[in-house]
């Protein structure tokens, strides 16, 4: 059959009903497009464009119009997106590099003819009932806003070759295309049926594309836009639309803050901002309206990829105005610039009445911080520390007067609403979340501005202290005030010794007051004879990352081992000594048993374990290695200091000598660090072999340790011991895992503490038989000459002949040849373990 038949037919099967049987078409067409056959001009764009061009038109059935169905495509919303995103975008980059001249023509084209019948200016930009009901035309409106939406998709889908013809720098990064580096069209929703029908598309190298100047990209360009900023109130007029423009501004971020063409870059900010205040002001008829007619629900995504616009019209417009300050921050700082955006900021809250004070949210949280990511970029672009402080001053007083008002209506008592709901706390989470963001940029985008974030901080910091004294265990406002925290901590503020401890002491109290409160909420771990329960939803987590944070900061230089320190560090040791004792006594366990005799050590089961909140354990893992990695003799005293059931002994008088006593929390959780080698939860797990590598590394770097004292020696001593009763537990566990229940995820991560084990400091007969008998005696799946084979390898990493990479390959070897195991014993016999036999035997 000849090509130009292929051609046909595969055109026509582009307008099957089955979307399904149109990506197939389309895949084909694709390969045709980009290959070298002699014959691929009969699908030449000419051809193959109207028919993509009608394709990226949303069907009738998608926007859910009952007995308009004029096309023969019937399928939902997320299908169409899908099959959008991850098929048709691949057909129109190929159609693109064929011909770019005539691809932008047309697309550009389609633009101005619907524009031109629509102009308006911009002074008369808004929306009326009239326009939003659609008038007489409505039947015709809506199909112009359909063809245009199309048009303007096909344009944004070839933002990433578009820019690279312009020479616009930085393409990869602001850009963003659905395209990787290889121009391959990726559909990140792994559920997707259409993620096979993905192909290469190769870079620009026809004729027709290469002879085009920057200058005639550019000339397009600057046609679509016109048309698009003279034709504001048709644009409002439908979400979808309005999204779809917004997403064109956002990919072409780059261009406008580049180009020559006079006024493109006021003209695309004017447009994002007309759009997000419109999107605001008319947003419970956007709302409707996407109850309808939208092709995906508004709280998904709009895009398959984490770096597009979102579908409502807010988050568009505020995702293409964060692009356009980001690109070109300085452009934005005249007094007329600020206003500008002063009274776009203003949109996103609104007083309940003309008679009040108060001030409501209008514009949900994640398209505030979209927003204020670009404002605080412009602000600290402004040329003088003057103009910095009162662009601040203008931006952040409705969110600190937000929070002023959730303060006064959530936290006083006697209040109407002193006892807050869901959708309360959120709001509250909200607001401080958006109040982290401004501390994180101001200081990000320039350092010298770091005062602005400490003013917002003084500001805001006897409301962040109420939040989290009363609504501190609450999941919306722990992880907010984390931010907030956290952000604190990064701060490159230059201050006296005196004021630096002040000013930790601060972040320390409001982590200690939420660790409190969490404490006294819930009961961890109760005894059979008590009937709490306990309460696994706590946010546990987000203040034990605070602490990580905060410890690996200040942690280093504060154990007590040497004879002189510097005056904070004494500060510092008693925080962090704090800090500890709270999250024990958040995390102390009850235990119905007696103690275990002092020669053994105890072995919980691992329902204490999950007794904490799953995701709070890794966190509570990551505290304690960054404790043994900056204070080991400080974490061990505390530790010890704890017994299981909570009760806590005085610091100074615990023993010295190198012997581990079994009730007490330092034990405990390292027991619970090698149950977890056991567990299949890949976050838990490696961070619990953090903490025990942390402790190996202390016993292996102790010879070069400057802080030779006694306690120190003590303690190393105690912390090899530990290592010590526990190595053959933790062998066994890491070959059967790897055998048997190992993710992928889990090799790496094992393999490294394996290797930590094998080359701490022990005679090297006393580790090779415990790495026999976790071979052999516990009836790992290797088979003999498979577990010498193995021994062999790990022997030589402990003599340093073989490297930790060499020893991770062999495991993730050893993992991979499991999976395909057909019942016991198969592995030890069979092809894959000759060939693991001569990769690994003769070395």
């Amino acid at each position: 059959m000849e090509t130009r038949d292929i051609v046909g037919l595969l055109c026509q099967a582009t307008g099957n009903f089955s979307l399904h049987v149109c990506a197939t078409a389309l895949e084909a067409l694709s390969t045709l497009i980009t290959s070298s056959h002699p014959n691929k001009n009969d699908a030449s764009p000419d051809r193959i464009l109207p028919i993509l061009l009608q394709r990226a038109i949303c069907p009738s059935s998608v926007l859910h119009e009952v007995g308009e169905h004029h096309d023969n495509v019937d399928v939902n919303p997320e299908e169409f997106d899908q099959f959008r995103e991850c098929c048709l975008v691949d057909a129109l980059s190929a159609c693109y590099l064929q011909n770019s001249r005539f691809y932008l023509e047309r697309c550009v084209a389609i633009v101005e003819n619907v524009c031109r019948s629509h102009q308006t200016t911009p002074e008369a930009v808004g929306c009326t009932d009239a326009t939003m009901a659609g008038g007489t035309h409505q039947r015709q409106r809506k199909q112009q806003h359909l063809e245009l939406e199309a048009a303007l998709f096909s344009i944004s889908a070839v933002s990433l070759h578009v820019l690279r013809h312009m020479d616009i720098q930085g393409t990869k990064a602001t850009s963003s295309s659905t395209h990787n580096e290889d121009g391959k069209s990726e559909c990140r929703n792994h559920g997707s049926d259409f993620t096979k029908t993905t192909v290469h598309v190769v870079d620009a190298t026809d004729g027709a594309a290469a002879s085009a100047s920057p200058e005639y990209y550019d000339a397009q360009m600057v046609k679509c836009t016109s048309a698009l900023i003279r034709s504001q109130i048709f644009i409002a007029d439908g979400p979808l639309l309005l999204v779809q423009t917004c997403r064109f501004v956002a990919k072409y971020a780059p261009w406008f803050s580049s180009t020559s063409s006079q006024d493109m870059l006021d003209s695309a900010a004017e447009l994002a901002m007309v759009s997000f205040k419109t999107s605001a002001q008319y947003r419970h008829q956007y709302q409707q309206q996407y109850a309808t007619h939208t092709i995906v629900p508004p709280h998904q995504s709009f895009m398959t990829t984490t770096t597009t616009t979102t579908t409502t019209p807010s988050s568009a417009s505020s995702i293409a105005l964060c692009n356009i300050l980001s690109a070109s921050p300085s452009h934005f700082t005249t007094s007329q610039a600020l206003a500008a955006l002063s009274s776009g900021w203003g949109v996103c809250y609104r007083k309940q009445d003309a008679a009040s004070s108060q001030l409501y949210v209008t514009i949900s949280r994640w398209d505030r911080m979209a927003l204020c990511c670009g404002i605080c970029r412009v602000i600290s672009a402004c040329p003088t520390p003057k103009a910095v402080a009162d662009a601040v001053e203008m931006f952040s007083l409705p969110t600190l007067q937000a929070i002023e008002r959730l303060r006064h209506v959530y936290c006083t008592e006697g209040s109407e609403h002193s006892h807050a709901d869901d959708n309360d706390l959120r709001q509250v989470g909200d607001e401080i979340m958006v109040l982290s963001v401004m501390i994180r940029y101001f200081f990000q985008s320039q350092e010298k501005h770091s005062w602005v974030s400490i003013h917002l901080l003084k500001t805001a910091w006897p409301h962040l202290t109420q939040f989290a004294e009363k609504y501190g265990p609450f999941e919306p406002v722990a992880d907010a005030l984390r931010e907030v925290l956290m952000q604190s901590l990064l701060l490159p503020i230059e201050l006296s010794d005196v004021d630096r401890v002040a000013y930790f002491k601060e972040l320390v109290i409001m982590a200690l007051l939420i660790l409190s409160c969490l404490a006294a909420t819930v009961t961890i771990a109760p005894s059979p004879t008590t009937t709490t329960t306990s309460n696994t939803n706590l946010p546990i987590r987000p203040m034990l990352e605070f602490v990580v944070m905060f410890i690996r900061t200040v942690g280093g230089g504060i154990d007590p081992v040497l004879p002189s320190e510097t005056a904070p560090m004494g500060e510092f040791r008693d925080m962090v000594t704090e800090v500890l004792q709270a999250i024990l006594d958040l995390l102390a366990v009850e235990r119905a048993s007696p103690p275990s005799p002092p020669s053994e050590v105890f072995v919980p089961s691992s329902s204490d374990l999950l007794a904490v909140s799953p995701d709070a354990v890794p966190a509570v893992f990551a505290v304690f290695a960054a404790c043994v990695d900056t204070c080991p003799v400080l974490f061990l005293q505390v530790l010890e200091a704890y017994s299981l059931d909570g009760k806590m002994k005085n610091l100074e008088t615990l023993n010295a000598v190198a012997s581990v006593s079994t009730n007490n929390m330092f034990v405990y959780w390292v027991q619970q660090a090698l149950i977890s080698l056991s567990l299949k939860n890949v976050n838990i797990m490696r961070n619990a072999v953090l903490f025990l590598k942390a402790m190996i590394d202390i016993v292996k770097t102790s010879k070069d340790s400057q802080a030779s004292t006694q306690v120190f020696d003590s303690t190393v001593q105690k912390y090899n011991n530990i290592i010590t009763s526990i190595r053959k537990e933790a062998l066994s566990r890491i070959f059967r895992g790897t055998c048997e229940y190992y993710h992928r995820d889990m090799i790496v991560p094992t393999a490294s503490l394996l290797f930590a084990i094998v080359t701490a400091p022990a005679e090297k007969h006393v580790i090779d038989k415990d790495v026999s008998t976790a071979l052999f005696q516990d009836q790992v799946q290797l088979g003999e000459k498979g577990g010498m084979a193995v021994r062999r390898v790990v022997a030589q990493c402990g003599t340093g002949v073989m490297n930790q990479g060499y020893l991770a390959k062999m495991m993730v070897d050893i993992w991979r040849m499991h999976q395909s195991d057909d019942g016991y014993g198969e592995i030890a016999e069979g092809e894959a373990m000759a060939t693991f036999l001569k990769t690994y035997s003769l070395v």
